[in-house]
C-alpha cells in the first residue's frame, strides 16, 4: 500500500483549498466552489487502498462514487463529471471524454501545491516531478502536457 501519510495529507488540505479559490477567482458561485473544495479533499483517498501509484486515481474515484451514489459508476451528470476529475487526475482523458471544468481545475490546484502541502510555482511543481520520477519519465511529460493542455505556464 501507499497510504496516506502526513505530507500526502497536508497535500490534500493543500489541493483542497486551491481549487476552492480557483474556483472563486474564476468567478464561480460558493456552491461551486465548496464542490471543488470537496473533490479536492477526495482526489487522493484511493492512495489509502492502492498497491502503486498509478492505480489510486480509479480507486479514489471508485471509493467516492459508492459513498455518494451506492449504484452503478457514471450514472448521473454530478457524478459523471466528478468521477471524471478525479478518475483522470495527473493524465488526460481519451479523445472520447471532454475535458470538463472539475478536471481542469483540480489539475490545475494539484499543478500548484507541492507534496507537502504548499503553494507553489508550476515551475517549482515540474522541477519537483522531474527530480523525483526523471525528464523522460511518463509522471513529467505528462504533467507538461497538463499544464499545456489547461493554461498553466512554468
Amino acid at each position: 500500500m501507499i497510504g496516506i501519510s502526513e505530507d500526502r495529507l497536508h497535500h490534500i488540505i493543500g489541493v483542497a483549498r486551491k481549487a476552492y479559490s480557483i474556483a472563486k477567482e474564476m468567478g464561480y458561485d460558493e456552491d461551486f466552489a465548496k464542490r471543488m473544495w470537496m473533490i479536492g479533499w477526495v482526489y487522493d483517498v484511493g492512495c489509502e487502498f492502492s498497491e502503486n501509484q498509478s492505480e489510486h486515481p480509479k480507486v479514489s474515484s471508485e471509493l467516492l462514487h459508492q459513498l455518494v451514489c451506492g449504484h452503478e459508476i457514471y450514472d448521473t451528470p454530478v457524478s459523471l463529471k466528478t468521477n471524471h476529475a478525479i478518475y483522470y487526475h495527473g493524465m488526460y482523458p481519451d479523445e472520447s471524454i471532454e475535458y470538463n471544468l472539475e478536471w481542469k481545475i483540480l489539475n490545475m490546484a494539484d499543478m500548484l501545491i507541492d507534496s507537502k502541502g504548499n503553494e507553489v510555482t508550476v515551475s517549482q511543481k515540474l522541477d519537483d516531478i522531474k527530480r523525483h520520477y526523471g525528464e523522460y519519465s511518463s509522471q513529467y511529460l505528462m504533467a507538461c502536457d497538463i499544464c499545456q493542455r489547461i493554461g498553466l505556464t512554468a
